[in-house]
C-alpha cells in the first residue's frame, strides 16, 4: 500500500512544481478575495483532480499490462487524473526514447515517463532532466531499498522507481527444432552451445537466431549476470570484463562466417519490432526477455503457426 501512496504524491506534487508558477505570477493581479470567493475556489479546486501526463513506449491497447495499470489507477482515486501517452506502437523503448528526446529538448513539459532500462534513465538523469525522487520519498517516510528490488541512483540521488526485473530466456520454433533433429539444449548449455545450435537450425529460408538493435544484445552476459552491465562497483566503466570482448567476437563469427544471424546492418534498416523476426518464422530461436511468453498468446500481434517452447 506504501508504494501506491507514494506514486501519487508523485503525482501530486509534480504538478504542484509545474502549477505553482503561473499562480504566483497572476497574484499581483487580482485583489483580494472575499471569503464567499475563497470558498467557490477552493471548492473548483477540489473537484478538479491533478493532470500528469504519463510518457511510454507501450501500446494504448486494453490488453497492454501498463495501459490497464494507469486505468485502474485513475479509477481508484479522484485526485490524480493521468494522461497515457503512448510516442511509438512498436513498443520499441529506442525509438521512444528519441522521440521524448525530442519533446524534452522542444520544451515540452514532460510529467512522468517510462524506459525501457536502468541506462535509458540514467544517462538523462546525468544530464540534468530527470527530478530526483528524494524529496518525495522523504515526505511518504519510504526507504527506497527497503520497498524496490533496486533504485537507481547518482551522487548519493535516487532517479526513477523500477517495478520488476524481467529474467531473460532463449525461446525455439518447436518446427525448427523438430526439422534439424534437436532436442531442447540441457540446464548450464553455453553461449558455444548457443552458436552451435545457431549454426544447425540455420537454413536458406531462416536464420538460426537474432540479435536485436537494443543496448542488451552487444552482451547479454553482462546485461543478464552482472550487478551493472557497464559499471564497476566503484562507479568507473567495466568494458574490460571479458565477457565484451567475448561475446563481441561470439556475434561476429556468428554474422562474418557462420552466416547463421541476420547482419547487423539489415537490422537497423528493417527497423523490426524485437519479437518480429522469430514470430514470423525468419529466425528459429531468440534470446530475450520473458515477456515473450505472453506475446506469444497475442496471435492479432504476433501471428503464427508453431509451437513456441523455451529453454
Amino acid at each position: 500500500m506504501r508504494k501506491i501512496v507514494l506514486i501519487m504524491s508523485c503525482f501530486i506534487l509534480a504538478f504542484t512544481l509545474y502549477g505553482c508558477g503561473s499562480s504566483k505570477e497572476n497574484s499581483t493581479a487580482t485583489s483580494e478575495p472575499t471569503a464567499a470567493g475563497t470558498a467557490k475556489a477552493t471548492e473548483g479546486a477540489a473537484a478538479e483532480p491533478a493532470k500528469i501526463k504519463f510518457y511510454t513506449f507501450k501500446t494504448n491497447k486494453a490488453e497492454e499490462p501498463v495501459f490497464q495499470a494507469v486505468k485502474a489507477f485513475n479509477e481508484l482515486q479522484k485526485d490524480v487524473e493521468v494522461e497515457y501517452v503512448s510516442l511509438v506502437q512498436n513498443s520499441d523503448s529506442v525509438e521512444f526514447m528519441t522521440k521524448l528526446d525530442v519533446l524534452i529538448a522542444g520544451g515540452e513539459t514532460i510529467d512522468v515517463f517510462m524506459t525501457g532500462n536502468e541506462d535509458q534513465l540514467l544517462e538523462r538523469a546525468a544530464r540534468g532532466v530527470v527530478e530526483p525522487l528524494d524529496s518525495f520519498y522523504a515526505t511518504e517516510g519510504v526507504t527506497p531499498a527497503d520497498e524496490y528490488f533496486k533504485s537507481p541512483t547518482i551522487d548519493g540521488k535516487t532517479y526513477g522507481i523500477i517495478t520488476g526485473s524481467t529474467q531473460w530466456l532463449t525461446v525455439f520454433n518447436k518446427d525448427h527444432l523438430d526439422a534439424a533433429k534437436l532436442t531442447l539444449p540441457e540446464m548450464g548449455w553455453t553461449w558455444d552451445d548457443f552458436r552451435d545450435y545457431a549454426k544447425k537450425l540455420t537454413t536458406a529460408d531462416h536464420y538460426g537466431t537474432y540479435f536485436h538493435t537494443w543496448g542488451e544484445y552487444p552482451n547479454i552476459i553482462a546485461y543478464t549476470e552482472r550487478p551493472n552491465p557497464q559499471l564497476k562497483a566503484d562507479l568507473t566503466p567495466n568494458f574490460d570484463d571479458p565477457s565484451f570482448k567475448y561475446f563481441f567476437n561470439l556475434r561476429r563469427v556468428m554474422e562474418k562466417e557462420d552466416k547463421s544471424v541476420e547482419p547487423y546492418a539489415d537490422v537497423l534498416a528493417g527497423n523490426y519490432h524485437v519479437l518480429q523476426q522469430f514470430f514470423a518464422g525468419n529466425a528459429s530461436m531468440l534470446a530475450v526477455p520473458s515477456y515473450v511468453v505472453r506475446a506469444g498468446l497475442n496471435l492479432e500481434k504476433f501471428p503464427h503457426d508453431f509451437t513456441l517452447i523455451r529453454g
